[in-house]
């Protein structure tokens, strides 16, 4: 998180693997926590620089920012913007 400049307390939940019953890339664990949020997927966004475990959510109606940067790629392909960290910082504070 530290590229994104936010601090840890911006976040209502952090999640870690001790902490859930599912991880990426299983669509189990966007779920998970789409329902104990209460939220609908069209509402949310992914941010991630993994284009298999973290673009996957995607398919859940998910809208995925794919972080260039240090890029994690693979043959997966699923919808999403792409964009440098730097990018990212400049539309979120469009938004």
């Amino acid at each position: 998180m530290a590229w994104t400049g936010l601090s840890e307390d911006t976040f209502d939940k952090i999640t870690t693997f001790e902490s859930e019953y599912s991880s990426k890339p299983h669509l189990q664990y966007y779920q998970n926590l789409l329902d104990e949020f209460d939220l609908k997927a069209e509402d949310c966004i992914m941010v991630g620089n993994d284009r298999a475990e973290d673009m996957v959510a995607t398919i859940l109606g998910i809208s995925g920012i794919l972080i260039t940067d240090n890029l994690i790629d693979s043959d997966d392909d699923y919808p999403c913007l792409e964009m440098t960290a730097k990018e990212f910082r400049q539309y979120v504070e469009e938004l």
